[in-house]
């Protein structure tokens, strides 16, 4: 999956913005509680493939390996699904000096939905 997370913040009274493309890995454990609905938790990998970054000053500080914690529900019928997610970064995004660079992490809200296409038996 490739997902896309960023954020805005003043730095000597300028508005940054920074955005980073990630190509990620979510390993979910699905509970059904019910016949067409799911429950799904588990940990994302993600790698960075690119940034945009307003400021010279924060690049290289960037980390190209992203750890999150994903939770969700969705429903499965026949062919066609629908699912939400969150996830909520347990990794850093950078490595910063906290007093004179932001320290932060991604969160990230996904939903979207599936078709299956079922061959012959």
């Amino acid at each position: 999956m490739i997902s896309t997370a960023g954020s805005k913040f003043w730095s000597n009274d300028v508005i940054q913005e920074m955005k980073f493309t990630y190509i990620s890995l979510p390993i979910m454990l699905k509970i059904k509680p019910l016949k067409d609905f799911y429950v799904e938790a588990g940990p994302q990998f993600s790698y960075k493939i690119a940034e945009d970054i307003s400021t010279n000053s924060l690049r290289g500080f960037i980390n190209n390996l992203y750890l999150s914690a994903c939770g969700g529900i969705g429903f499965n019928a026949d062919s066609f699904g629908i699912y939400t997610r969150y996830m909520a970064g347990i990794s850093k995004v950078g490595d910063f000096d906290a007093d004179t660079r932001p320290n932060f992490k991604n969160g990230v809200f996904q939903a979207g939905f599936s078709f299956e296409f079922k061959g012959k038996k």
